[in-house]
Formats: structure tokens, sequence, C-alpha cells
């Protein structure tokens, strides 16, 4: 008697040690799904002006002005903030 409640309590150690390594396992895929739709969300954020810039303005034109006297002013500004 006393060798089956033994066995039992080794038993249910094991479930119990089962169930800690599923709930590990349960965490661990939650938060690689947590940081996957963080790093979309993040992604579409960066992604989204480029998309709208090439969307309104065709690329020849784009490249263009960038030999304009705003572009190349604004880029010396920036530089002289810069120093």
């Amino acid at each position: 008697m006393a060798e089956m409640q033994a066995a039992l309590g080794v038993g249910q150690e094991l479930v119990a040690q089962d169930a800690l390594v599923d709930l590990a396992a349960f965490l661990v895929g939650l938060a690689q799904l947590g940081l996957g739709a963080a790093a979309t969300v993040a992604g579409a954020f960066l992604l989204l002006p480029l998309v709208a810039i090439f969307t309104r303005v065709p690329i020849g034109r784009l490249i263009d002005q960038l030999g304009s006297g705003v572009v190349t002013d604004a880029l010396v500004v920036r530089q002289s903030h810069e120093n």
C-alpha cells in the first residue's frame, strides 16, 4: 500500500511538472506573438510615409526636386543644427 502511495506521489509530481512546462511553453509562444505583432506595427509606421511619398509623387519628379534650392537650404539648415 505504501508503495502505491509513493508511486501516486511521483505521478502527481510529474503531472505538475508537465503542467508547468506546458504553461512555460504557452507563455513563450504568447511573448513571441506579441513581439511579432509589435514589430509588424512598427514596420508599418516606418513604411507608411515612404509609400505615401512614392504614390503621391512620381519618382522622376522626386529626384528632380532634390536639386532644388529648397532642398539644399533644408540640408544646410539641418547640418548647421547638428554642429
